[in-house]
């Protein structure tokens, strides 16, 4: 005890660490054995507690393990074949959601944060978790700051909204704190690390700033309400049926409660949809399980629910429409300029700079002279500015930049010149100069236009296939970029974008509501700054839309967080990928469709089956509440839930389990329909009357037996209402899986032998031992039964399958007069938007 307070209060030497040279190995080995290093606890989706605690000891597992020790006590141990439903589910979710938290945890070192150290006078990379105390780090544009540190040499623009709250970028310098949480806009500096691990700011205060927003899941949301209420009904029926029982003195002996045990077993197990649960949790874990083997890290598994629901897609110009292999086409000087001038200028703004962007590495490729100038102050390249530059001491200043956003002189006639390359979707950059000194983080004008750069951005081989897919399924595109936005336009067009001769330019647009009301009206938005992206992802969300935004940038982080689904570029800026749901480790957008086609098969087909759960569901609630009405309002004990576990074995088996995890399997990539828990409901309802009302019809056959016998036949009853259940549950699977598709047909098919074979079998073999594995009697049923069984299936499954019929058809035309009024809108603006601003 002694020795552990002693090392408590051991007392931590700093290291006054130089930037150039960094810690010492000897050093860094001292900090990591003290434990002095940035690990923090990462959590990786579900822990293995939380999969174990979802999946085996959800409530109505629990109610379950309940009912069958109650079971296995008064001897119903044929009516225990439900726990071979239960079980496999069990072993299978937990084998999806183990699988899918390994793959997405090896996806997570793949894309895991790294930091650049200074060690030993060299600059290594290493993973963030081991940056140690007093380390030296470097930070360029795009990086996260992983610790709290203090600015040793060098500035940077600094970005702590995510921590702050605060928007606006902090110019930082040498001595200057930064904070954990933060991000480098632009700019590059060296700083030492003086809090780490649980002691930075950001773990301090709990924040998420390095962590992507949950998706708001519809499903979970709706999942729990409806499991919420149905726990309330079980439960409340579970309690007056022993109060019931109590004071009909069903339950004062023992061989009594083990009588009741059966019927109310029965009761409960029908009503418990635990299987919607775990197939819902089979259906997301085998999404994931999926997109990770296409290289996709889903950091939520819920926002493939969001991914499916998109209707809206934002995407920027550089590195998703085009290829990010960006290069010079041509430089062009003004007034007699010399072109060897042009490009030494433009080797000095680089060298002074430091920027890393996509153009700043294009135009390195091309002129990489040797600096010729010493720099007095570099203004790295921001979206806000849309140039970068440098003061030299020879008093005078160069800059490189978008001409719309550089204070030159005859900027219209500049602009109107360069405007054929900007029309054609060539990137068009003013080389300008200043006789002013950089000042505030501007340039000061006015200044003398030099020359202009001519880049190139080659569009993707299949990004035309890409878009046309997205059009075709039902995904608006919207282009949101930085760039000239009659040269993203040109680009889009050349994509195969629809709309895309649709533009705007936001340069001149400063109030938020009238930039959230463009959303709708362009396709194209160019000359757009970073809170400008999120309140065009507001504007569209306002409008009921549901959005993904792809972004790889520090300029995208806004919209990234705002959005209902982001997806970042593993070759991104390290903060995009912190904050977006899903991460394309190989960068290709082509592969989009891809995911967003797995995100439509997991909610489609969790739509699908899970009105197959329900339906039972209805059943059971219905009879048991009935037959507790009709034993308390007669005074007659005897009238139980007149079903055992056993009875609706093939309906559990073939018409809901089996088939509800085989279906859930199956390729669907339908738009997603709004409406989670009506659409589930609009299939359930009607099964689950059907199966009411043909029951009900045997139950008022057995009061008409009683009426000549005196006593009412449960035994017979029991054994009509099993048989009648189990072949009308393949009527409600065929309206489930209708319009058959190949895979569909074959479940069908296989549903409705296996059914028809297993009570062909238990009649045979063992139809008169009432205790066979589905608890009917056949003895019981003479020819009178079983004519009369088959005209109420033949009767219901045809009134089922007309009202299924009806109801399609009413979808259908909703469906279409909400498409025509759509097709309606948007012709009526198409006539009345023939002049576009490109202001």
């Amino acid at each position: 005890m002694g020795k552990k307070k002693k090392e408590e209060e051991k007392e931590i030497v700093r290291i006054e660490s130089s930037y150039k040279h960094g810690l010492s190995l000897e050093q860094v080995a001292e900090r990591t054995a003290d434990g002095l290093t940035n690990k923090t606890k990462v959590i990786v989706g579900k822990s293995y507690w939380e999969i174990i605690r979802t999946d085996v000891f959800s409530f109505f597992d629990i109610m379950l393990y309940v009912i069958a020790a109650m079971m296995i006590w008064a001897g119903f141990y044929s009516s225990l074949a439900f726990l071979a439903i239960l079980i496999p589910n069990i072993i299978i979710c937990l084998y999806e959601d183990i699988k899918a938290r390994r793959l997405v945890t090896k996806l997570r070192i793949i894309s895991a944060p790294h930091s650049k150290v200074i060690r030993n006078g060299e600059e290594t990379q290493i993973p963030s978790d081991d940056v140690v105390l007093d380390d030296v780090i470097l930070l360029s544009a795009g990086d996260q700051v992983v610790c709290d540190g203090t600015i040793l040499n060098g500035s940077a623009q600094v970005n702590e909204s995510q921590i702050t709250g605060e928007s606006v970028p902090l110019n930082k310098g040498k001595g200057d704190e930064v904070l954990s949480g933060s991000y480098i806009i632009s700019g590059k500096c060296y700083i030492r690390a003086e809090k780490v691990g649980k002691d930075t700011y950001i773990e301090s205060v709990q924040g998420s700033a390095n962590q992507f927003k949950r998706a708001n899941s519809v499903i979970l949301s709706s999942l729990n309400k409806m499991f919420l209420t149905i726990g309330f009904i079980v439960i409340g029926i579970l309690i007056l049926t022993l109060v019931l029982y109590y004071f009909q003195g069903s339950l004062s002996t023992v061989e009594d409660v083990k009588s009741a045990i059966g019927p109310l077993s029965a009761s409960l197990v029908g009503m418990i949809p635990t299987g919607l649960y775990l197939s819902c949790s089979i259906c997301i874990g085998v999404g994931t399980i999926n997109l990770a083997k296409r290289q996709t890290l889903v950091q939520d598994m819920y926002s493939l629910e969001m991914l499916a629901r998109v209707d809206v897609l934002c995407v920027d110009k550089t590195g998703t429409i085009t290829d990010g292999n960006m290069h010079v086409k041509e430089l062009i000087p003004f007034d007699n300029n010399k072109k060897h001038h042009l490009e030494q200028i433009v080797s000095n703004i680089l060298e002074a700079t430091e920027d890393t962007n996509d153009t700043a590495n294009a135009l390195r490729d091309a002129y990489h002279l040797k600096m010729d100038a010493k720099v007095k102050t570099s203004l790295p390249f921001t979206s806000d500015n849309k140039y970068s530059g440098a003061t030299f001491t020879s008093g005078k200043s160069y800059f490189i930049g978008a001409p719309e956003y550089l204070d030159i002189e005859h900027k219209r006639k500049i602009i109107n010149q360069l405007s054929s390359y900007t029309t054609k979707g060539f990137r068009v950059l003013v080389i300008a100069e200043s006789s002013h000194a950089i000042k505030d983080g501007k340039a000061q004008g006015p200044l003398t236009a030099l020359g202009a750069v001519i880049l190139v951005d080659n569009v993707r081989e299949n990004a035309p296939k890409t878009f046309r897919w997205f059009n075709e399924n039902g995904v608006a595109t919207k282009v949101i970029s930085g760039d000239n936005a009659l040269t993203v336009s040109a680009i889009a067009q050349e994509a195969g974008i629809e709309g895309a001769e649709r533009y705007v330019s936001l340069d001149e647009y400063e109030d938020e509501d009238e930039i959230r009301a463009l959303a709708t009206q362009y396709t194209v938005f160019g000359r757009v700054k970073p809170e400008q992206k999120r309140y065009l992802i507001e504007g569209l969300q306002a409008q009921g839309h549901c959005v993904a935004m792809t972004g790889d940038g520090v300029n995208d982080i806004l919209a990234l967080k705002k959005a209902d689904c982001s997806i970042a570029m593993a070759d991104g800026a390290e903060v995009a990928r912190n904050v977006s749901h899903l991460v394309l480790l190989d960068s290709d957008f082509d592969h989009l469709p891809e995911i967003v086609k797995e995100g439509r098969r997991s909610i489609n087909n969790l739509q699908r089956t899970g009105s197959l759960f329900l339906s039972k569901t209805m059943f059971a609630m219905f009879f048991s509440i009935m037959f507790l009405l009709f034993s308390f309002v007669l005074s007659n004990s005897s009238l139980r839930y007149p079903f055992l576990v056993n009875n609706m074995y093939l309906w559990e088996f073939l018409g809901i389990g089996l088939t509800g995890i085989i279906l859930s399997l199956e390729p669907s990539h339908e738009p997603i329909k709004p409406g989670f828990l009506r659409n589930i409901f609009r299939k359930a309802i009607p099964g689950g009357v059907m199966m009411i009302l043909a029951t009900s019809c045997i139950f008022i056959y057995g009061l008409l037996v009683m009426r000549e016998t005196g006593e009412f036949p449960l035994e017979l009853m029991r054994a009509m209402g099993a048989i009648t259940v189990s072949i009308l549950c393949m009527v409600i699977l065929l309206m489930v899986v209708l319009p058959f598709t190949k895979f569909r047909l074959w479940v069908f098919v296989g549903a409705v032998v296996l059914d028809v074979a297993a009570l062909l079998i238990v009649a045979f073999v063992w139809g008169g031992n009432p205790n066979n594995i589905l608890g009917i009697h056949y003895e019981l049923l003479a020819g009178t039964e079983y004519f009369l069984i088959s005209l109420i299936v033949i009767f219901f499954s045809f009134v089922y399958i007309f009202v299924n019929y009806v109801i399609n058809i009413i979808n259908k035309r909703k469906m279409e007069i909400l498409a025509l009024k759509r097709k309606e809108q948007q012709e009526a603006y198409a006539a009345g938007s023939q002049d576009f601003s490109t202001s």
